[in-house]
């Protein structure tokens, strides 16, 4: 008897930030491997690369090597976390959750400004922003570029000259395939990354329940994991074994937790692409 598209409650929780914890009852590619060495890192036009991938599989690895694509986001009194996902010619893009930012101020837009700016069921927010605090503790601004709320998925951008440049050559982009997420199945190993309250990074491993099963209140399928998580870790990102970025943390128990898909994410950025029209440049 399958389980995949069966309902399941879980009493879950947003892992939103230092101040306020919502609870919720929450409801053919063939293997995952690194081309033949060790360590795979891609160059951009930009000189971040890509984070380390193993041939082989280790966890402890995987988790202490992504910290150097794991961001804290914050704005207000509030904060949560990001990966690095991606260069756009002179700007870096990282990912989170939208719950994230969605109880700011800046985020409570009149229903006619927002209704005007939404696209294709994302909606573009040219003016929102925070900061970033990387890996090594500087910070740079950022800005909410689009988002989509009922996946709860928000993509930033900041300026790459608003980076430090030490911090520049010490950051990685997360290393995303879509074989590796599929590849998944009922007891891998994960590990997740998140930002802490004082300003440090959180490690968690687990292992995979189930790589897509239907959470009520989500309302969607979602990774479902093995493995206790803190506030702030929303936004985090979720690592298999060779250290491949698949899923997102939004949500969990002190046992379980919940996270966004990579393919979900993927189809949203590339849905939404980057240009200097939707940006709002």
């Amino acid at each position: 008897m399958t389980m995949k598209n069966e309902k399941r409650k879980r009493r879950i929780f947003h892992a939103v930030g230092a101040l306020s914890v919502a609870v919720l009852l929450a409801t053919g590619m063939t293997g995952c491997v690194s081309s033949g060495q060790e360590q795979i890192i891609e160059e951009t036009d930009s000189s971040i690369q890509t984070i380390w991938t193993g041939k082989e599989e280790n966890i402890d690895k995987a988790v202490l090597e992504n910290q150097a694509a794991v961001v804290r986001v914050m704005q207000e009194n509030r904060y949560g976390s990001g990966v690095l996902w991606s260069v756009e010619g002179d700007r870096l893009i990282v990912v989170t959750n939208w719950h994230v930012l969605a109880e700011s101020e800046w985020a409570e837009w009149e229903a006619s400004e927002e209704e005007s700016c939404k696209e294709e069921g994302v909606s573009l927010v040219p003016t929102a922003g925070g900061s970033l605090q990387f890996a090594d503790g500087s910070e740079a601004a950022f800005r909410l570029v689009f988002y989509d709320a009922e996946c709860d998925v928000a993509f930033l951008e900041t300026e790459l000259l608003e980076v430090a440049e030490e911090t520049r050559e010490k950051i990685r982009l997360v290393s995303t395939q879509a074989a590796c997420y599929q590849s998944l199945k009922k007891g891998d190993e994960i590990g997740i990354v998140g930002a802490g309250e004082d300003g440090t990074t959180l490690f968690v491993t687990g292992s995979v329940i189930d790589k897509s099963w239907f959470l009520e209140d989500f309302g969607m399928e979602m990774l479902y994991l093995d493995g206790m998580v803190k506030p702030g870790m929303s936004g985090g990102g979720i690592f298999d074994a060779h250290g491949h970025y698949v899923g997102m943390l939004t949500g969990g128990t002190r046992e379980e937790c919940a996270g966004v898909p990579f393919p979900v994410i993927k189809k949203i950025y590339e849905n939404k692409s980057y240009s200097s029209e939707n940006s709002n440049r």
